[in-house]
């Protein structure tokens, strides 16, 4: 082959991956568009998490006294119904919008159906029939998710959801994995410890506090977020918010994270950050929590203290742990940790000795070393 032909091949691969990219950017290639290996396919979200759906003004201005009208939720609504990984972002702030008090009134009726066939539509967890690219398992969205579900179960106990269950039941079921995600980070503290994504903790555990209609998920919920925050009192310094994480990204690290400082100013020194607020902290901004004074002292007290704390356990226990009594629990523990993305240790440790039904059907584990992909979902080819 002589070289023109050599260079006229690398031409056409270089064209080929730049029509590919144009095409990805038009959303022209999306979730059905799959890559295979072996028996497992990935599957991406239509929509960026972070695109702007419009949910967070549209609850400012219902906490103004304004009227919501249908067309208001529209961005909202088509992305959590599109399956894109985030719906639950949008699920707990939608919540609050038709839970708090008196913001129910200010929906237009079809606003308000409009709500109602949203949440009763959501697959809030793993094991529901379906396959979509949202990430459940790890520690932000299993609170989520699962708050999410508790509280819409709640709201419409009597109605039947997508899976054919009623909400009654979702409740019931949601209730105990948010009692078993509480009692983990009480006892072994968080895997995504210092991090932003405390923001999305925070709003999960506000929206419990003040819509919770069972009194021990409300205080559990109190007590963890007490704990969270003594993180941050511990850690925070004139309003910043910047320590060593457990799951951090660049443009975090170089200029922290808007949110978190909302947070830090509203919780430590009393702030009015609504107005401001143009993300998840909204739920924290709006809610009844009020931060423990001694957490208040612990963050405006600027002199130099040295913090040690621990977060995590050893795989080794995980066997010794009586909590775990089934499948879900034992991978929500251990994937929650996330060792389970670069670790056949942990994946065996999340359901004992072999892999199980629970396992292969609800965690999409297919064959061989396949598993979990972090920002899609792998799921068995068919």
């Amino acid at each position: 082959m002589n070289s023109c032909a050599v260079q006229g091949i690398i031409a056409a691969f270089f064209v080929g991956l730049v029509i590919v990219a144009l095409l990805v950017q038009a959303g022209l290639v999306t979730v059905d568009d799959v890559r295979y290996n072996d028996s497992v396919r990935v599957l991406l979200s239509r929509v960026e998490s972070a695109t702007d759906t419009g949910e967070v003004r549209v609850l400012k201005r219902a906490a103004a006294g304004e009227m919501v009208r249908a067309r208001d939720l529209t961005d909202a609504i088509a992305f959590v119904k599109g399956e894109n990984d985030g719906s639950d972002f949008r699920l707990v702030t939608l919540l609050r919008l038709r839970l708090r008090l008196g913001y129910g009134n200010r929906l237009e009726p079809v606003a308000d159906a409009a709500l109602r066939g949203l949440f009763a539509g959501v697959r809030y967890w793993m094991d529901e029939p379906g396959v979509n690219p949202m990430v459940y398992w790890s520690e932000n969205h299993q609170v989520l998710f699962a708050a999410d579900e508790y509280l819409a179960g709640q709201l419409y106990p009597a109605d039947r959801f997508r899976d054919g269950r009623t909400g009654r039941e979702h409740r019931t079921s949601a209730r105990d994995r948010l009692l078993f995600w509480l009692a983990q980070r009480w006892r072994y503290g968080f895997s995504e410890w210092n991090s932003h994504y405390y923001t999305e903790d925070i709003a999960a555990l506000s929206d419990l506090i003040d819509f919770a209609g069972d009194g021990e998920v409300r205080m559990k919920a109190t007590m963890v977020l007490d704990l969270l925050l003594l993180d941050v009192a511990s850690r925070a310094f004139h309003g910043e918010f910047i320590a060593a994480s457990g799951r951090l990204y660049a443009t975090n690290r170089m200029t922290a994270d808007e949110a978190v400082r909302r947070i830090v100013r509203h919780a430590f020194y009393g702030a009015d950050e609504t107005r401001a607020s143009d993300a998840i902290d909204i739920n924290f901004q709006l809610s009844s929590y009020r931060t423990p004074p001694a957490l208040v002292a612990i963050a405006q007290d600027v002199t130099g203290t040295a913090v040690t704390s621990t977060a995590g356990r050893n795989l080794t226990d995980i066997d010794a742990d009586t909590s775990l009594t089934s499948d879900q629990r034992r991978i929500m523990a251990l994937w929650g940790w996330k060792p389970s993305r670069t670790r056949r240790r942990s994946m065996h440790y999340s359901t004992g000795s072999a892999p199980t039904t629970w396992w292969r059907t609800h965690t999409w584990r297919c064959s061989g070393d396949s598993t979990t992909g972090y920002y899609g979902v792998w799921a068995c080819r068919p």
